[in-house]
């Protein structure tokens, strides 16, 4: 929610007006929310602590409060009002890029701060990547070399076979080769050569130029790099 006048000064008519008012926004499942304390709980299931200007709230799917069926909103004059308040309602859903396309765990928020402006961002589920969880991380196979075609300046994302209780017993290593053709990046442009990455972990986040494990940077066409991932 919007408030329209908060900022304001003025009543209007040049006068100077202490101006205490501001919106309280509230959520509550199954009926209208109010902002008084009953039968042990408050009349709200969310709301909103700003005690000045906009005001917003989040209902997150991983939130423990998260219910589907009908959710009510309201916007409440705070109880030390001067004046009434003006205020703008809106409302987004699946505010994230393209809301997660479906395969996002959540939806990370990020208050702006009046000079950074707010922020969104996908966490998704394993693999899925892309701000907007569009992409597929495909299956790599022991043996099978991939040949595919990169964007400059893009990501591809591939899972590595999962190694069982039993394989890693047997102290099993895994050797990663990886090389490019159809540009040869100037020597001192190291910018510009691809890199082939490995996160360890199993959870949904994927390397990239600032967070690896291991990093091979290939410096000249058609030369074959590798990462060696040990057992131990």
């Amino acid at each position: 929610v919007e408030c329209d006048n908060c900022d304001d000064s003025s009543d209007g008519n040049n006068q100077y007006r202490y101006m205490s008012t501001y919106p309280v926004l509230t959520m509550k499942y199954g009926a209208p929310p109010g902002m008084q304390w009953k039968d042990g709980a408050y009349e709200y299931d969310i709301r909103s602590y700003s005690s000045s200007g906009d005001q917003q709230i989040t209902l997150r799917q991983d939130s423990n409060k998260y219910r589907e069926g009908q959710w009510f909103v309201g916007v409440h004059s705070s109880f030390s009002a001067s004046a009434p308040v003006s205020y703008t309602l809106s409302i987004d859903r699946n505010s994230c890029p393209n809301g997660c396309s479906g395969r996002g765990l959540s939806c990370n928020v990020t208050a702006g701060n009046g000079t950074e402006p707010e922020t969104r961002q996908c966490v998704c589920q394993k693999g899925y990547f892309k701000d907007d969880c569009s992409a597929d991380a495909r299956k790599l196979d022991y043996g099978e070399a991939l040949t595919d075609v990169i964007e400059d300046g893009y990501y591809e994302y591939f899972q590595l076979p999962t190694i069982s209780a039993k394989q890693a017993s047997r102290n099993i290593d895994i050797k990663l080769r990886a090389s490019y053709s159809g540009y040869d990046c100037p020597a001192h442009w190291s910018s510009c050569h691809p890199s082939l990455l490995v996160k360890k972990g199993g959870g949904t986040t994927y390397p990239q130029m600032e967070s690896y494990t291991f990093k091979q940077e290939l410096l000249a066409e058609n030369a074959t790099r590798e990462i060696l991932i040990c057992s131990s």
